[in-house]
């Protein structure tokens, strides 16, 4: 489910948004590591194990990254929590960020934990609300978009957050030729929070609250880490999910090609390519899923899939070098 406009504004409890798309690198020192909760950007659709939500990625590791390199073109990125509060886990949150130096394609809760129980993969989100109110400034001297993203994962039942582990709960298309830059900055990071747009665009106050948790009926203020992207050719290589053979098509010899790689010593150039099911193991429960897909009704397999991209390359990266696929 993807929202754009309107806005409304949810006070939320502790944990960390990540954000982000296809390879990051992380700084030294992380200003969140004594934070019960904090949001950031990563390129790691964290907290999706198989086609469910059903549980929080344990914690990440070290600090979350500040730079994050992608692809030109499209590439789909990640804001999640990490999260550790104790006796109760969040109910809800609302979080704001602006988007200075590239364009912001689409924002969506689909494939996070805040998806609702009956989409594929299934989220956490159940008789509960979503609002992402998109604001946007095209005028000079930069061309800005502003996102406030409100959820309450259930009104009527008792829906949380595990108390802790990190999950993804927005994403985010970004576009960006070679060689361009931007800036993610959360709202805590913002020189203004004032009006956004102007002029004939139309623009007007953006929703601003604190980027806050909901945890136990009370308000927790996440602790936020921002991050700069920059669009490099060079950087990762774009794949096709379950085109293993690297033929450009999704059919039965893709399923014998990764079974061969797992029990005969087939090479597969691009090992992102054979991780159909998106769990970042090769094993056989890769083609099994694939030929779900295509004979029974099975799952999508997650993106990039069909066409090229390079979603979910932060593991796979140094294994899936530029030029190894017809992608490029």
């Amino acid at each position: 489910m993807r929202f754009k406009p309107r806005g409304l504004t949810l006070v939320g409890v502790p944990s960390m948004v990540a954000l982000a798309s296809a390879a990051g690198l992380a700084q030294a020192v992380n200003p969140c590591a004594d934070a019960p909760a904090s949001v950031f950007f990563q390129t790691r659709n964290a907290g999706l194990v198989g086609e469910r939500f059903a549980e929080m990625a344990p914690l990440e590791e070290g600090p979350p990254p500040t730079e994050i390199v992608l692809p030109p073109g499209q590439s789909t990125i990640y804001a999640g929590f990490n999260s550790h509060l104790g006796e109760h886990g969040a109910q809800g949150w609302h979080i704001n960020f602006d988007t200075r130096g590239t364009r912001l394609v689409d924002v969506t809760v689909e494939g996070t934990v805040a998806a609702s129980v009956t989409d594929h993969p299934p989220g956490l989100r159940d008789e509960g609300f979503v609002n992402i109110t998109f604001f946007t400034n095209e005028f000079p001297p930069e061309f800005r978009q502003g996102v406030a993203c409100s959820v309450v994962l259930s009104i009527k039942k008792s829906v949380t957050l595990p108390v802790e582990g990190t999950a993804t709960v927005l994403a985010l298309t970004l576009e960006g030729t070679d060689g361009a830059s931007a800036d993610l900055l959360w709202l805590e990071d913002l020189d203004c929070c004032g009006e956004v747009g102007g002029g004939d665009g139309g623009g007007g106050k953006a929703p601003f609250g604190e980027d806050t948790l909901t945890v136990d009926g009370s308000s927790l203020r996440l602790c936020t880490v921002s991050a700069h992207v920059r669009f490099d050719a060079s950087a990762v290589a774009n794949f096709r999910r379950c085109d293993a053979n690297d033929d450009s098509t999704h059919d039965v010899s893709d399923a014998i090609w990764i079974l061969d790689d797992i029990f005969q010593d087939r090479v597969t150039r691009c090992p992102a390519a054979a991780d159909c099911n998106g769990d970042r193991e090769k094993d056989i429960s890769d083609p099994i899923y694939l030929l779900q897909f295509l004979f029974q009704g099975g799952p999508r397999p997650p993106a990039p899939f069909p066409g090229c991209g390079a979603a979910d390359l932060i593991e796979h990266g140094a294994d899936c070098p530029p030029q190894s696929t017809r992608c490029g």
